[in-house]
């Protein structure tokens, strides 16, 4: 036991003796051999270069150093020793254009540089933008372009001033890959525009120019201003044997004007009351189609709760939550002699009667969406709480933006399709309907 004891004294003694060691890299100044066999990729707005690093024992990685445009302030891009490769993107043309590529060691001393020509392909701005499309809009223009790759892009419209310059008039950012934006406070005259694509290196693509005139937008009314006649009409001659909701209280609450009433219009989708082949009960989807009177093209419409702030929360009124609106000018006439049934098949997409839903076919959608409020709530249910900006977006009204696409398509008939309610009943409690867009000239 002695033996080991004096041992370790000798020991911690002699190497106490010696001082610590430092295991710290040790620096230098001298650079590293250049970087070799390099080897370029063109590609889209940019270059991959390839390259075999130094065997210096202390090579840290390299780097690259370029510029866009000619007098930039020159920028660097670095990759570690344990890569062999480094990717320039941002290019804004298909130029010739310098690199040069240095040797990096743990000393941060540099190698010469070895200087090599990147020729890009077409930029990426520019391709997408091969995809922009533009069509009149109420109010406005509306955009719609492909971005696949979710490039960060800004979609940015011009307009001609007096002098024939084109101005600035906004920018929308987005990296959406199905992008859309309405460009909206025009008036409905002939207007130039030129649309043009930018991305996060600022490069622009070549302008999109188009003439079009923004349309004009009203209120599509239901009685006739300078007769007074109702226009609107719940189309129910032969609703059951399209398959469409049992109303069970007056049409016309929908258009008098009261939008914050506990007067309601209540559609019942149940079973036995809309002449199904089925026991009561509740049905999705379930269809209610209005004539409006005359043809119009849409731009939004409207739907105003029940007022039911004497008797439970505003949200528990039943609302539609997946909606789809649909527009037609010639709908298929029922034959009455073939039945109920029969007639659905055509009208309906019910599996229970083997129905085709051919009358999609016959009819354009114009709206497909689902009810969100504003602090992300869709459903109610007990306990459920709807926030005081969400109460105030029902009593404004439930927004549904139309297809913009169609915008200048009219329709006279209007197909609302109820796929889910916010509470899971087959019906609605509202209390007016509001539609906007422009009658047929």
């Amino acid at each position: 036991m002695y033996k080991y004891f004096y041992s370790i004294i000798i020991l911690t003694a002699f190497f106490g003796c010696q001082g610590v060691k430092d295991w710290n890299d040790q620096k230098d100044d001298v650079p590293p051999a250049p970087v070799s066999n390099i080897k370029v990729e063109s590609l889209n707005g940019g270059a991959k270069i390839t390259y075999t690093l130094p065997a210096d024992n202390d090579i840290l990685g390299a780097k690259v150093r370029y510029t866009f445009h000619d007098g930039d302030t020159p920028k660097e891009i670095f990759a570690s020793a344990g890569n062999d490769t480094i990717v320039i993107n941002g290019y804004g043309d298909t130029n010739e254009h310098d690199v040069e590529v240095y040797a990096l060691d743990k000393s941060m001393n540099v190698s010469m540089p070895v200087t090599v020509k990147v020729t890009p392909n077409t930029p990426p701005v520019e391709i997408l933008s091969k995809s922009l499309k533009a069509y009149p809009a109420f109010g406005g223009i509306y955009v719609t372009w492909q971005n696949p790759i979710k490039e960060s892009l800004g979609i940015s419209i011009y307009i001609e001033d007096k002098d024939g310059f084109m101005q600035l008039y906004d920018t929308y950012f987005t990296d959406a890959t199905d992008g859309k934006h309405t460009f909206k406070q025009f008036p409905d005259s002939t207007m130039t525009f030129e649309i043009v694509m930018r991305d996060r290196w600022n490069n622009h693509s070549t302008p999109l120019r188009e003439t079009m005139t923004p349309l004009y937008e009203t209120e599509i009314k239901a009685i006739e201003a300078t007769t007074g006649k109702v226009l609107w009409s719940s189309y129910n001659a032969s609703s059951n044997y399209r398959g469409d909701v049992y109303l069970a209280t007056n049409f016309n609450i929908l258009f008098d004007g009261v939008t914050w009433s506990s007067a309601m219009w209540q559609p019942i989708a149940s079973r036995s009351k809309a002449q199904l082949p089925a026991p009561d009960g509740d049905i999705f989807p379930w269809y209610t189609t209005i004539d409006l009177g005359v043809e119009a093209s849409y731009s939004n419409i409207r739907i105003f709760p029940r007022d039911r702030t004497s008797m439970g929360p505003i949200f528990s009124a039943i609302l539609p939550k997946d909606l789809e609106i649909w527009g037609c000018n010639n709908p298929k006439a029922v034959d009455t002699k073939l039945g109920y049934a029969e007639n659905q098949k055509y009208w309906t997409d019910w599996e229970e009667i083997g129905a085709t839903g051919e009358w999609r076919n016959d009819w354009v959608m114009l709206y497909k969406g689902t009810l969100v409020l504003p602090s992300g709530i869709s459903d109610y249910y007990d306990g459920v709480v709807a926030t005081p900006e969400d109460e105030q977006y029902l009593i404004n009204g439930i927004p549904y933006e139309m297809i913009t696409e169609r915008a200048t398509e009219t329709f006279r008939y209007l197909r609302f399709v109820t796929n889910s309610t916010n509470t899971g009943s087959s019906r609605w409690h509202i209390g007016e309907i509001k539609i906007w867009g422009a009658y047929k000239k």
